[in-house]
């Protein structure tokens, strides 16, 4: 083997990176679980069964958490910061982060503003009864910056709540 095979072969060979999962927290996140499951009335005991697409069922369970988890991040299908407006993971292939993210904050509007309300509520109420919540070792500064996203979640989802999706 010559030296630039081996190389090739170690790298291919390490795990990928993962993400800092201290980053995904004290902010909402949509994860989506899809499940795959043989369609309604499918006969799964023929040969070949597997091989149309129109005999699977696809089920989705859309649910907002403010803390991604080793475990959710390991078991999602797709997890989006809805802060941020950017997926975290997509299990997609073909389908660009983007467009999943479009996809999903669309689908599942009605619950990603009902949970943004009472993230957004429990927010404001720890700000307002702790003066020095989310203070940390970056002081003053993080505690502004925190308290314009918030500000700014709030027109921002105020804004989408007025607008009624296309029908």
């Amino acid at each position: 083997m010559s030296e630039e095979t081996v190389t090739n072969t170690v790298e291919t060979a390490v795990a990928p990176k993962r993400k800092n999962l201290n980053d995904l927290r004290h902010r909402p996140f949509l994860v989506v679980n899809t499940i795959q499951r043989p369609a309604a009335g499918v006969n799964t005991s023929k040969k070949g069964w597997t091989d149309n697409a129109a005999n699977w069922a696809l089920y989705e369970n859309p649910y907002v958490v403010d803390r991604v988890s080793n475990k959710i991040m390991i078991e999602s299908t797709v997890i989006i910061d809805v802060m941020r407006g950017t997926a975290v993971k997509n299990r997609f292939e073909g389908a660009s982060d983007e467009e999943v993210t479009n996809h999903y904050i669309d689908k599942y509007r009605e619950q990603v503003k009902e949970a943004m309300d009472i993230w957004l509520t429990k927010m404001a109420t720890r700000m307002a009864a702790d003066p020095n919540f989310a203070k940390s070792d970056r002081g003053d500064a993080a505690v502004a910056q925190l308290q314009g996203k918030i500000n700014a979640a709030v027109e921002q989802f105020e804004v989408v709540a007025d607008q009624k999706p296309a029908e």
